[in-house]
């Protein structure tokens, strides 16, 4: 079978005959928008904890703002962006197909995903976001009608994204394959995250409800209140530790792809790293179904769990070791991107053992240690590998490759603003600032102006990579109309 992804050459000859890219180009339209706005929110958060002593500026406020960008770029922008867009785009090509296996699938997913992002922008415009990150949800029962559009928006948010896994999962396994030849990466990575979202999603959706019927007043299955907001919790956690999941995966396998599609010689690492890639999926899986702050025996199994992740997160190193050994027959922004990832795994990986293990994991779960840890995958991690998938996939997507040089510069600077505005957040967390503290002691408030810094730094990263897209679309624009 060959694989069509492989390379911007190969994938720049079969952008007109590509049925799937419009439907790519119509989400990837969408999502910009909905990462403009949560970058906004994201920036003007960092900005104005720069005042800590303006009334205006309460910590709730801050906290309400930070935790409404948290909304759009986990749920509506990480997680959509390399499926919705990259996985439409590059899986059929994967597995040898024109297309999906059911394009309306795909387009009422697309269509899920457009009505559940604009009314969870609703709510975030009419303050239906609650300050406390882990009660998101109870907005439905504290905002009335405004939390009730939020929860109807994440739960059109779910339902997109089971209809997308599902078309994957038809897609992959649904066409005719010749025997003897091997699943591609690109394969192996779409059919495991698919899988991976229809146990996420689902929680999502019943999580949304939840609070729906609990806001018409109604007990749920004539439960009492208290099994409500605990069975709240559970859910929130899983959902939560489930996406960082599925980031990290389709990251790991789409960063191993770049990288040995960019290698001095052909090298099989689906077979090694699929595999790898679906257990560490699984223990991730239960083990946010275990959180560390729920009982004693539920906490010891979660962190048993966490630390056993470290098994199949060694596989995928060892074979990523194994691609850099091979050597680098060019080294383009795609690659830059893919390293940057890597860095930005390894630092999560080493906070995530602080995170994992019983003697620190309860006292740093609540601080900026564990806001600054998942950022790191989010934000460092999801730009990293979604800005890789743009320049490795961009000519099969519109049929003009990304300016090289502006790659360049925006894998410098995102790798730079994402270190500078996070790691300050594990110093702080380290010494116990709580997430919301935004009145720092002067010694921290240099931390906290550390953090402006680099956010600036990443924003201005994000904007070099936008200005090359949009560059890209003037050219093939002015190439039509030649």
């Amino acid at each position: 079978m060959t694989d069509v992804t492989s390379t911007p050459s190969a994938v720049a000859d079969t952008a007109s005959a590509t049925h799937p890219a419009p439907l790519a180009r119509r989400s990837l339209a969408w999502l910009a928008i909905l990462f403009a706005l949560g970058l906004t929110l994201a920036l003007a958060a960092q900005l104005t904890s720069l005042a800590p002593d303006d009334e205006a500026l309460t910590p709730a406020l801050l906290q309400q703002i930070l935790n409404g960008h948290a909304l759009l770029l986990v749920f509506f922008c990480a997680l959509p962006a390399l499926t919705h867009v990259f996985g439409q785009l590059a899986l059929p090509a994967a597995v040898g197909r024109e297309d999906h296996a059911y394009p309306s699938l795909g387009q009422w997913g697309f269509r899920l995903y457009v009505i559940a992002g604009a009314a969870v922008v609703l709510a975030i415009t009419l303050g239906a976001v609650p300050a406390q990150w882990s009660l998101v949800g109870a907005s439905a029962l504290e905002n009335g009608t405004v939390g009730a559009v939020l929860a109807i928006g994440l739960h059109l948010m779910s339902l997109s994204m089971i209809a997308v896994a599902l078309n994957h999962l038809a897609t992959i396994f649904g066409g005719e394959r010749e025997d003897d030849a091997p699943v591609s990466l690109v394969a192996w990575v779409f059919g495991v995250v698919a899988l991976g979202v229809l146990a996420v999603a689902p929680a999502m959706a019943s999580w949304s409800i939840l609070f729906l019927v609990e806001g018409t007043g109604t007990e749920l299955f004539g439960l009492g209140a208290d099994h409500t907001w605990s069975t709240f919790a559970r859910l929130f956690g899983y959902v939560e530790f489930g996406a960082g999941m599925l980031v990290l995966v389709l990251g790991i396998g789409l960063g191993m792809h770049f990288l040995t599609a960019a290698a001095a010689r052909r090298l099989d690492t689906g077979s090694r790293v699929g595999p790898a890639l679906a257990a560490l999926l699984l223990l991730g899986l239960f083990a946010g179904a275990h959180p560390l702050g729920q009982g004693a025996s539920t906490a010891v199994v979660g962190s048993a769990l966490r630390l056993a992740m470290a098994i199949p997160a060694a596989v995928l190193l060892h074979a990523l070791w194994s691609v850099a050994r091979a050597g680098m027959a060019r080294i383009d922004a795609a690659v830059l991107h893919s390293l940057a990832f890597v860095l930005h795994v390894t630092v999560v990986a080493a906070s995530g053992l602080a995170l994992a293990s019983l003697a620190t994991g309860p006292v740093l779960i609540g601080t900026k240690f564990a806001a600054a840890h998942q950022h790191l995958l989010f934000a460092g991690g999801g730009l990293a590998i979604f800005f890789a998938a743009c320049h490795h996939w961009w000519a099969m997507l519109f049929g003009e490759a990304l300016d090289e040089a502006a790659g360049v510069w925006g894998a410098t600077l995102l790798l730079a603003g994402t270190q500078l505005t996070f790691l300050p957040g594990l110093i702080l967390g380290a010494q116990g600032v709580l997430v919301g503290e935004f009145v720092l002691p002067a010694p921290l408030q240099d931390l906290a102006g550390l953090t402006a810094f680099g956010a600036v730094i990443l924003a201005v990263g994000v904007l070099i990579e936008g200005w090359a897209m949009l560059k890209a679309l003037l050219k093939r624009q002015e190439r039509g109309t030649a």
